[in-house]
């Protein structure tokens, strides 16, 4: 997936959503963390998915690249 050039964004909106990336990026370790001793039920596959969409979101508007 490629990633489209994003306008600028003015620091304070770039750190707000550097805070939220974070947050979301610490919930999903923690998922994974927990998955590996208890299997993940529908709803937290879900929350778990939605996540990961709103990441790729969060990083595309960052100007970040990676496999994430």
């Amino acid at each position: 997936m490629s990633a489209k050039p994003q306008p600028s964004i003015d620091a304070e909106r770039a750190k707000k959503l550097a805070v939220e990336l974070s947050g979301l990026l610490r919930q999903q370790l923690e998922a994974l963390e927990d998955s590996a001793y208890i299997l993940m039920d529908e709803e937290k596959v879900e929350a778990y998915e939605q996540r990961s969409k709103r990441i790729a979101e969060l990083k595309a508007m960052l100007g970040h690249r990676s496999c994430f």
